[in-house]
């Protein structure tokens, strides 16, 4: 298996960067620039022409943008990547560093999302996707709620709060007021 930043036509002058009996390998690279690949087979009577050129151009991580909060509802918002054709959401309870055993909490084809949370310290995390390869993991945001806001009223709720309890009060001391003249 050999692999080059430019087309590969010819693997004078490149060195293999593995070698394996089976007909597929993984390979690590960088997150920029295009790679291509060819393979060479091989046996005890020599090796084989190169085989054709392929190439791959890895996705980017997206940038997770802090974390915007109303309520129990969190919006995430993250750069749009080219290339992305699907996009991975991962919540746990700790700072995320691999997706390892985690499960995605949602999948979107959009570059942001809405989410509820129940507790305090929640972080997220961004996975971009295509057919052909995922990205590494995206900057890790955390949401940290006040205490109490579970199930309490936001300052922008506290309006309507005070606009539906003078709906209710006002009608009823009409109504006690009227009955107590009678």
């Amino acid at each position: 298996m050999y692999r080059n930043t430019t087309e590969i036509t010819s693997t004078n002058q490149l060195s293999p960067i593995g070698v394996t009996i089976l007909n597929f390998t993984k390979d690590t690279i960088s997150l920029s620039g295009k790679y291509y690949y060819a393979v060479v087979a091989g046996n005890a009577a020599g090796n084989s022409s190169i085989s054709n050129c392929e190439n791959i151009t890895p996705l980017l991580a997206p940038n997770l943008s802090p974390l915007t909060k109303i309520g129990t509802q969190i919006f995430l918002n993250w750069t749009q990547i080219s290339g992305a054709t699907i996009y991975y959401i991962y919540r746990a309870a700790t700072e995320i560093t691999s997706t390892s055993g985690l499960i995605p909490i949602g999948i979107t084809f959009l570059n942001w999302s809405k989410n509820t949370v129940s507790t305090s310290g929640t972080y997220y995390v961004i996975i971009v996707g295509n057919l052909i390869s995922n990205s590494s993991i995206s900057n890790c945001e955390n949401i940290t709620l006040s205490q109490g806001a579970i199930g309490s009223i936001s300052n922008g709720e506290w309006i309507y709060f005070v606009i539906i309890l003078a709906l209710i009060v006002i009608p009823m001391l009409f109504i006690y007021r009227r009955q107590k003249k009678k």
